[in-house]
């Protein structure tokens, strides 16, 4: 019997998350996270993707990158 598991598969690499996932959601906890508003897109053949994280200047961008633990200088 095929399994109907709708967990995420435990891989060797970390957890394999099954798409397509609630994008609009994703997106939305994303930007609460991050305080900036942030896009996801998502390539559905290979499952890859990206997500971008909207910025206005050096100083929001600096913001944001310390929220992810980097720094950068302006």
């Amino acid at each position: 019997f095929p399994s109907h598991d709708r967990r995420p598969k435990q891989t060797h690499q970390g957890i394999k998350h099954k798409l397509p996932v609630d994008i609009a959601h994703l997106e939305q906890a994303l930007a609460l996270q991050m305080g900036a508003e942030v896009k996801v897109d998502v390539n559905m053949q290979d499952q890859g993707g990206w997500f971008k994280v909207k910025f206005y200047n050096p100083d929001t961008l600096a913001g944001l990158l310390e929220k992810m633990g980097l720094q950068y200088e302006s």
